[in-house]
């Protein structure tokens, strides 16, 4: 069977309780569409806890809500995997590139998130993996700040500025030791 690529990573936001919140329900409920449209065979849910401080406590990860609500719409866990490394965007592209892309040997992957969220995400999958790998963005219907979006794309681009683009295992060496939401998770990533 053919698919468009080889996996989907969703992107989170918030867990209310044990499950997405509304914008990450509607990601998961993009990606569930894409998936019976055959876009690709896996689904990759993302996220630790939330990058906000008043929330990482939390019991359950983000990666597990979106998997756990993705089988109460009635998807098959099998068709999902988690990537509980990841605590914002530029995680979720360099850790899922180095623990799921670069190892599985993927040539494409999509990225389901939000429409206004698209114009970061973009930028830093696209300079994370270079050429190397084909991307696709897909987004669910939510509004966001555009000052917002704009502000930590500058900060992805001050951080990470002089890696070149493609170089994952600079991109990773650089998130450890500059990413100041990494550096507590320093030993835990590895």
């Amino acid at each position: 069977m053919k698919y468009f690529h080889d996996a989907l990573f969703v992107l989170p936001r918030e867990n209310e309780g044990n499950m997405p919140d509304l914008e990450g329900k509607a990601r998961v409920e993009l990606a569930i569409k894409l998936f019976k449209e055959r876009k690709a065979p896996l689904l990759l849910m993302q996220g630790l806890h939330s990058s906000n401080p008043s929330l990482i406590d939390r019991k359950i990860t983000l990666a597990r809500a979106m998997q756990d609500y993705a089988i109460s719409l009635g998807l098959d866990a099998k068709c999902m995997e988690k990537e509980e490394l990841s605590v914002d965007t530029v995680g979720h592209a360099i850790l899922g590139g180095n623990n799921f892309v670069i190892p599985r040997g993927f040539k494409s992957i999509g990225i389901v998130t939000s429409n206004y969220h698209i114009a970061r995400v973009e930028p830093i999958f696209r300079r994370v993996f270079g050429q190397r790998i084909d991307l696709g963005f897909y987004g669910c219907d939510f509004r966001g700040s555009r000052e917002e979006e704009k502000r930590k794309l500058g900060a992805f681009e001050r951080t990470f500025q002089g890696i070149k683009q493609g170089d994952l295992e600079g991109f990773l060496q650089r998130l450890y030791e500059k990413h100041t939401l990494y550096q507590n998770f320093k030993q835990r990533i590895k």
